[in-house]
């Protein structure tokens, strides 16, 4: 019999995450965040090899994660901005 599980985290500027960093985080990237501070978490040795999907018709700056994440972070300019959704399943 298998077990499922599904968790659903939602990564907000209130509660103090960054999108910039969590994508570092779990690309296993060297990234700049919004402060020009450069984010490593290069040296992780558990990462798999990730890429980003997108439709044909997107531009070409959404396959770019740094460019990608730093539009979400220019373009949420609340302080209670719901940056990304991490669905772990």
């Amino acid at each position: 019999m298998a077990i499922y599980h599904l968790h659903v985290k939602r990564l907000s500027r209130n509660k103090g995450h960054s999108a910039i960093k969590a994508s570092a985080y779990r690309s296993g990237q060297i990234m700049t965040d919004e402060l020009g501070k450069k984010i490593n978490y290069s040296n992780r040795p558990d990462i798999e090899p990730l890429e980003i999907v997108s439709a044909d018709w997107m531009p070409d700056w959404c396959k770019d994660r740094q460019t990608l994440w730093q539009n979400v972070e220019d373009v949420e300019k609340r302080k209670d901005a719901q940056l990304a959704i991490e669905i772990e399943f």
